[in-house]
């Protein structure tokens, strides 16, 4: 394992890949070695092949969020986003503090359109980690893309109240409600805040 870990230090991907295959005919319930083997494949681009190294490394390793983290990659590289989002919740529900990885859950659900899903992870993470700027901002654009247009006018806000000298998210507010043709609320709103 040691040897394999200097050769990848190294550089030398081939001698590194050798002596991590040997450590796990001696102990093949070596997270680490596992999680080594499907580095390099990654890294040679052998996705297919990593996945089970990677996979495995998480089921003898619950602990490690370093190894839900290289699996998720590699599931979203392939395109498996279903497979990822699976990750990301687990990683999330079994390893403490990892909570700043609700935002890569919620990038996921949004790329497969799973719009509730992603404002549910957006809201946990608000509960969490506090109110974020841009936690308010991707719910609002959700709700856009679901011509939710009053639940994105509260998010609107919601912003407005909690960085009022912020004149980008006013802007931004008034615009929204311009395209939506509300043109009289608009007028008000923005003579009230002049």
């Amino acid at each position: 394992f040691r040897e394999g870990e200097k050769y990848y230090i190294l550089g030398d991907l081939q001698k590194s890949f050798t002596f991590f295959e040997r450590a796990l005919e001696i102990n093949n319930f070596s997270a680490g070695s596992h999680f080594n083997v499907a580095q390099i494949y990654t890294e040679n681009r052998k996705l297919d092949k990593a996945i089970p190294f990677a996979e495995k490394a998480i089921e003898l390793d619950s602990t490690n969020k370093f190894y839900y983290l290289q699996a998720a990659n590699i599931h979203t590289t392939i395109g498996e986003l279903g497979e990822a989002e699976r990750i990301y919740s687990e990683l999330i529900r079994k390893v403490p503090d990892t909570d700043n990885h609700l935002f890569d859950l919620a990038a996921i659900q949004l790329y497969q359109k799973k719009y509730d899903a992603a404002i549910q992870t957006y809201t946990r993470a608000e509960k969490r980690q506090g109110v974020m700027e841009e936690i308010f901002l991707q719910r609002q654009q959700i709700y856009l893309k679901n011509n939710k247009r009053d639940e994105a006018l509260k998010e609107g806000r919601d912003l407005i109240k909690l960085y009022p000298n912020q004149n980008t998210h006013l802007i931004n507010w008034v615009s929204t409600m311009i395209s939506m043709n509300r043109l009289d609320e608009a007028k008000t709103f923005l003579n009230d805040e002049l």
